[in-house]
């Protein structure tokens, strides 16, 4: 072919694909389908790759969808969670996605296996604390306050305590109320604590329904072992504690508590050092946090440092774990727990 000098050639080169709809962000309960989905123009022939932490992914038992628009992540678990992006490709190059981030959680469950301890019990008619968390709501099993001058004795500030036997991020309880209405529970206060000593208030809760009626009450997400209920007033209007004599008929009563969460999987922001025991050669304290998580023990002989490590404490399903420095400083000496 003979080309003039005017003549011009025009070339149509490759253009790198534009992506259109970048994957977003999701969250997920565990064990449910999550997707991430991308749009792209540009020159055909396109393709897709997906990745999870930067690493290329292909289908399989799980994943599927990996080389074309819509990845698709079957019955999420812990190990999915990461942040996933696609490389989007044609003869003109390569462009990335913006990160997408997945975050899966469990589903809220019924906590088991509690145990409850009160400031006293009616034991002697079977109303007693244990009746409060045994699951069942009998109309004549539950936990009853001894109340005050009612010739059972004298609890003039009744209050009951919950141990999870592990820590958990609690969503909600639900609460069976006394179901007769005079010592049913009008108003409390629900505290919570990692180690049954040191308890936080969450704040003052007022009831309005009494058993075979439930009523559900959130505590979002708060990370406790320990819950207590402090009683303030019963349905009859007896206010506590009592300061002198009771004004009214004083006894306080819970059918049934459930409380509803997720065994927590991270540390509390922060731990609680406690019981520490001095014997000659041998440094002792206990450390509460979540179940599953591991702590390095460092000690100085300043809090200036330096710093030296000197063993690790695993926290266990019970919420806590011990530390043992068989070598302590025979003069003043410091410790830390860093979160491994």
């Amino acid at each position: 072919m003979t080309v003039g000098k005017n003549a011009m050639v025009l070339l149509s080169l490759p253009v790198v694909p534009v992506i259109t709809t970048q994957p977003q962000s999701r969250t997920n309960l565990a064990g449910t389908l999550a997707t991430f989905t991308i749009g792209a123009t540009g020159d055909e022939p396109i393709t897709y790759q997906w990745r999870k932490g930067g690493t290329n992914i292909a289908d399989g038992a799980y994943f599927s969808g990996t080389a074309t628009t819509t990845l698709s992540i079957n019955g999420v678990t812990s190990g999915d969670a990461a942040k996933y992006d696609v490389v989007v490709t044609n003869a003109g190059g390569s462009v990335n996605s913006l990160v997408a981030t997945l975050t899966v959680i469990s589903p809220s469950v019924l906590v088991t296996g509690i145990t409850a301890t009160a400031t006293s019990e009616l034991a002697s008619l079977g109303r007693i604390a244990a009746h409060a968390v045994d699951g069942v709501y009998y109309d004549t099993a539950f936990w009853e306050s001894v109340g005050v001058n009612q010739g059972f004795g004298t609890d003039p500030s009744p209050a009951i305590t919950f141990d999870l036997r592990q820590v958990w991020s609690l969503d909600s309880y639900v609460i069976w109320n006394g179901h007769e209405l005079a010592p049913s529970i009008k108003r409390m206060v629900v505290e919570t604590a990692l180690d049954g000593i040191k308890f936080t208030a969450l704040g003052e809760v007022t009831l309005s329904k009494i058993a075979p009626q439930s009523e559900t009450n959130l505590l979002n997400g708060v990370l406790a072992r320990y819950v207590r209920f402090n009683i303030l007033e019963n349905g009859a209007g007896q206010v506590f504690p009592v300061v002198g004599d009771p004004t009214a008929w004083s006894l306080v009563a819970i059918d049934e508590v459930e409380f509803h969460g997720k065994l927590a999987t991270v540390a509390p922001t922060q731990i609680v050092l406690q019981s520490p025991a001095f014997t000659p050669g041998m440094f002792r304290f206990d450390i509460f946090s979540a179940a599953g998580v591991t702590f390095d023990v460092e000690r100085a002989l300043s809090l200036t440092g330096p710093w030296i490590n000197v063993g690790s404490v695993l926290i266990g399903s019970g919420g806590s774990g011990v530390f043992e420095d068989n070598s302590p400083p025979t003069g003043a000496g410091y410790y830390r727990a860093v979160l491994r």
